[in-house]
């Protein structure tokens, strides 16, 4: 099952693994579909199995700036833990399937998998680097 060998390279151990795939449900969306729209709050972690997504906002003007890609293996998601709502529109790029975790499921495993919890953050570092990058531009 892909779920599974995904899901075991982000480092969660045997018993996060089994968790998540209790909790957490698989949507399959076609392209150009809004998954998060800017200034919604969603409380779920979406990991993409299949496909891309595209984050973006849209400037005064009506055009869209694209800040990140994410793919295959990758996951986004406005969690909210400080309950601001999300500062961007994420949208299909192609065909995509998603696991998706509620953000109540996310906090119960992060504390008791230390791979995992470093792997999310050393994640969203990375990224708030490629969008400082990206708004230099």
């Amino acid at each position: 099952m892909v779920a599974v060998t995904i899901l075991a390279g982000m480092g969660l151990n045997p018993d996060a693994l089994h968790l998540i795939l209790r909790k957490a449900v698989i949507s399959d969306l076609l392209g150009n579909t809004i998954v998060l729209n800017n200034g919604c709050r969603s409380d779920n972690l979406y990991i993409i199995f299949e496909g891309r997504v595209e984050s973006f906002v849209v400037e005064p003007n009506g055009c869209a700036a694209t800040i990140l890609l994410h793919g295959s293996e990758e996951y986004f998601g406005g969690m909210g833990f400080d309950n601001v709502p999300g500062s961007a529109s994420i949208m299909t790029v192609e065909p995509s399937r998603f696991l998706i975790l509620p953000k109540s499921e996310l906090k119960a495993i992060l504390p008791k998998n230390s791979p995992f919890t470093a792997r999310v953050f050393e994640r969203l570092l990375h990224e708030l680097e490629e969008v400082g990058f990206n708004l230099a531009e």
